[in-house]
């Protein structure tokens, strides 16, 4: 969860860290946090408070109790944003999700495209900085000049001291929903069933619920195969956090046949270049080899533990190397330890507040007119 992983980093026990949520997020967040709930100021949105109320009761929080510094996080683009840039005197750090919604709109003669290009340029005029979740992210920015400012990366995820004694299984994961759009669970079944047709101890686990028509046949074709005796486990619910964790910490290797172009509100993006994918920060969080498409970016800091295909034949090669080479498999893990340690909260905290140290010095330069 990308507020855990903020909050993790941000607090370093000399600030205080205020909150501002809703009711939902709350609670997800006191679960990921336990005991250490209680060290930061949280302010929830109520279940009868409309967006625009709360917007200001953040606005009054902020002004009352002399905050220094907000970090924005936003998914799609709105007016609420706009309210909370201009009606704050603090630093604003702006979290940005999709790259072309707020920089490479395009120019579409309507007049909420046009209000949301106005809406975005304004409000990235006002922040003093923003985040992206991969270097790669940034090098897309700095690339195109969309932004000259400061570039903080909080990662959606962090990596914690991963639970070792876990037991191993001769496994593949596929996480997240079983969605056309998203993903290609096809070619992933297909390389599966060439795997097993050698070895029949092999297991599939796909870590997320069926959306839609796709969804339901992907599980159709699975549970026919496990009628034929194929190790292939599927959910028709909610995967909980424990079992998720689990079954990848369990596991060889994630595999994410993630479908690279996507569109979000009308505009296209691109995973690994315009927008992150949680594939990744699973590969990070637990440690894990990760099997992704040829086509999608990764940040540089794990290539090392990353297998790329291009199509069945390859994923079938590099799955079944994983399972009958053990140097190999031996290898890529301890590559994938060793990335993931550079995305502790030791290691980024340093880089965020020497940037947000950076962020202020230039504030002040800018209010003193230097």
């Amino acid at each position: 969860m990308y507020l855990y992983a903020a909050c993790r980093i941000l607090d370093d026990s000399t600030n205080q860290l205020s909150i501002y949520v809703d009711e939902i997020v709350n609670g997800q967040m006191k679960e990921a946090l336990g005991g250490d709930y209680s060290k930061y100021r949280w302010i929830i949105k109520a279940k009868n408070e409309n967006t625009g109320e709360y917007v200001n009761k953040i606005v009054d929080d902020i002004k009352a109790n002399g905050i220094e510094l907000l970090f924005l996080n936003t998914i799609e683009l709105n007016g609420y944003y706009m309210k909370l840039v201009s009606r704050t005197a603090c630093a604003k750090v702006l979290t940005i999700i999709n790259i072309n919604n707020w920089f490479n709109r395009g120019w579409r003669l309507n007049l909420g495209s046009l209000v949301k290009r106005w809406q975005a340029r304004s409000i990235l005029d006002r922040v003093d900085a923003i985040s992206v979740m991969e270097r790669n992210l940034e090098n897309h920015i700095r690339e195109h000049n969309y932004f000259t400012k400061l570039i903080f990366n909080l990662p959606f995820s962090i990596y914690e001291e991963a639970d070792t004694k876990c037991e191993k299984k001769r496994s593949f994961v596929v996480p997240g929903n079983i969605e056309e759009k998203r993903r290609d669970y096809n070619i992933v079944i297909d390389a599966f069933q060439e795997v097993i047709g050698k070895d029949r101890e092999v297991e599939l686990y796909l870590l997320g619920v069926p959306v839609g028509d796709y969804g339901k046949s992907i599980i159709d074709r699975c549970e026919q195969l496990v009628a034929q005796g194929a190790r292939i486990r599927t959910y028709r619910s909610f995967v909980d956090e424990g079992l998720f964790a689990r079954e990848v910490l369990s596991s060889i290797a994630i595999i994410s046949p993630i479908r690279v172009e996507t569109v979000f509100d009308g505009i296209s993006e691109t995973y690994g270049k315009t927008k992150a994918t949680g594939c990744v920060f699973d590969a990070i969080k637990y440690a894990k080899v990760g099997i992704f498409p040829e086509d999608l970016t990764v940040p540089a800091e794990i290539e090392s533990s990353i297998i790329k295909y291009k199509g069945k034949n390859d994923l079938v090669n590099i799955m079944n190397k994983l399972l009958k080479d053990e140097k190999f498999l031996k290898e890529q893990a301890q590559n994938a330890i060793n990335n993931s340690l550079k995305y502790s909260v030791n290691n980024i905290r340093p880089k965020v507040f020497s940037l947000i140290k950076d962020m202020f010095k230039l504030k002040a330069e800018k209010r003193g007119g230097g």
